[in-house]
């Protein structure tokens, strides 16, 4: 838990997160890696002529499943999701929110040296 200065003028922020992850061996060779978090920030006004009422609860989840090659490789696939829900419309559109949801699916390969 904190507080902190906000972005936005005369504001600041209350924020809770909380995160886990686990990392396990598999099969002598493979390790898979999970890890998730859920945060609630909430802004509030710093003086009685800013109004604010904006809150913003964001999860995320992602897992690696990665091996080793050789004396230095590495490969790995992954998947990361973040969802954003705000309660603050938006700037640029009508209707349009400050909440978003991402999905990413990837390929690593490195090599140390």
């Amino acid at each position: 838990r904190s507080v902190q200065p906000s972005y936005f003028q005369n504001q600041f922020t209350e924020n809770t997160a909380v995160n886990a992850s686990l990392n396990q061996r598999l099969l002598g060779w493979l390790f898979l890696d999970v890890h998730g978090s859920y945060g609630a920030t909430h802004y509030t006004a710093s003086d009685n002529g800013t109004a604010s009422s904006r809150d913003d609860n964001i999860t995320t989840f992602g897992a690696r499943l990665r091996s080793s090659f050789g004396k230095r490789g590495s490969v790995a696939i992954f998947y990361e999701y973040s969802r954003n829900d705000s309660s603050q419309s938006g700037f640029v559109a009508p209707g349009t929110s400050f909440g978003y949801t991402s999905s990413q699916v990837g390929f690593e390969i490195g090599y140390r040296y």
